[in-house]
């Protein structure tokens, strides 16, 4: 499993999002922070850890996480965003259960509260009306390969959702653990 953390001015949130990656109880994950641009000290700090760091050009979020992703080594791919944090048993509950496998979500920060999808295996017609999951799933790297990524376009929000929508499209499937494993900071400068 590669762990994809984008990272843009979020250097302060960085460590959570790592050490949450280290102590996953699934132990074959390589973990790859995407410095995109960043004018603060995410190499710095990313250099701390035992962590592939990768450094470029601001390109947004979807250029982050597809810039991790074409590097990583991992049959399976999670997305995790620097503020962000994943539970340690979230790999272990979430790997070869789908294609595509999201869990419930729990904000924290400036909000306090649980997001739960009601559906357990979402399809197509219902991402053409609404995401249906969060951000941080598990993915096959087939998913992503066969979608040809995130879109780069897409800089405003929006682009996990683009994403789940094109690959249902394309046939993949989708579970989601009705669990809290996935820990979505809500702060000042949330997108």
């Amino acid at each position: 499993v590669s762990i994809i953390i984008p990272c843009y001015n979020q250097a302060h949130f960085l460590p959570d999002a790592i050490e949450s990656a280290l102590e996953q109880t699934y132990h074959n994950v390589e973990i790859i922070v995407v410095n995109d641009g960043s004018p603060d000290n995410t190499s710095e700090v990313a250099r701390r850890y035992p962590v592939k760091l990768i450094e470029q050009k601001n390109k947004g979020l979807s250029g982050a996480r597809n810039a991790g992703i074409k590097a990583a080594k991992g049959e399976y791919i999670l997305p995790l965003d620097a503020d962000d944090k994943i539970h340690p048993d979230f790999i272990m509950k979430t790997i070869g259960k789908n294609d595509i496998v999201s869990t419930s979500l729990r904000c924290f920060g400036k909000q306090d509260r649980e997001w739960v999808t009601y559906m357990t295996h979402p399809e197509y017609q219902l991402f053409l009306q609404r995401n249906q999951i969060n951000c941080c799933a598990l993915f096959k790297r087939e998913v992503w390969e066969t979608v040809k990524g995130y879109d780069e376009n897409m800089r405003i929000g929006f682009e996990d959702w683009d994403f789940w929508r094109r690959a249902t499209y394309e046939g993949y499937g989708v579970t989601v653990v009705k669990e809290v494993l996935f820990y979505y900071r809500k702060h000042s400068k949330s997108m």
